[in-house]
């Protein structure tokens, strides 16, 4: 190349496949690889498509784990229970037909009375009601109850309007806590 030739990088004419720098008065000794074809539309974004797909592949395993170790929100279920009033003097018992509810000292225990259920710590997890009490043998009086609670924990305090808590595994609450009343 003669003076007239512009400083660049041109061909090695010693290399076929990378280039010399002309610096407009001499050739240096620095070659580099002839650099490719621009990208074809998209082809730019592809790495940056695959550092995303990555981040995702990262989250879902993150997630996973985090799920396996029992991080996730719990399922729930449905725990069907009753709650069963014993009253052999029968004073504590009022039946009227096929249906019955406690009267004087089991006054609080009727259709409609709140059921609450607790976590180990103590923390409300689900709260219904006792449906309507009918005869059962022995001239019981039986409430059905029926309360949605998350699985997954320890234990289950289960409580019918002020009478206290009764504890029970998942197992438990899964085949129907049974609390009973008087005598």
């Amino acid at each position: 190349m003669t003076e007239a030739t512009p400083p660049g990088w041109y061909p090695a004419t010693d290399q076929p496949g990378y280039e010399r720098y002309w610096d407009g008065h001499q050739w240096a000794p620095t070659i580099r690889a002839i650099p490719g074809p621009p990208p074809v539309s998209g082809e730019r974004h592809a790495p940056r498509l695959a550092l995303i797909a990555a981040a995702v592949l990262a989250c879902a395993i993150v997630g996973g784990v985090f799920i396996a170790k029992g991080h996730a929100k719990a399922a729930a279920f449905v725990s069907r229970g009753s709650m069963t009033l014993s009253d052999s003097d029968h004073n504590g018992i009022r039946f009227s037909g096929t249906s019955c509810e406690g009267s004087g000292g089991f006054s609080d225990i009727h259709t409609g009375a709140q059921v609450t259920v607790t976590d180990q710590s103590g923390k409300t997890v689900g709260i219904s009601e006792l449906q309507q009490g009918s005869y059962a043998a022995g001239n019981n009086c039986a409430f059905p109850f029926q309360v949605k609670v998350p699985s997954g924990l320890k234990f289950y305090g289960v409580a019918v309007t002020h009478r206290g808590t009764v504890q029970y595994s998942e197992t438990q609450m899964r085949s129907g806590p049974a609390l009973s009343l008087g005598d």
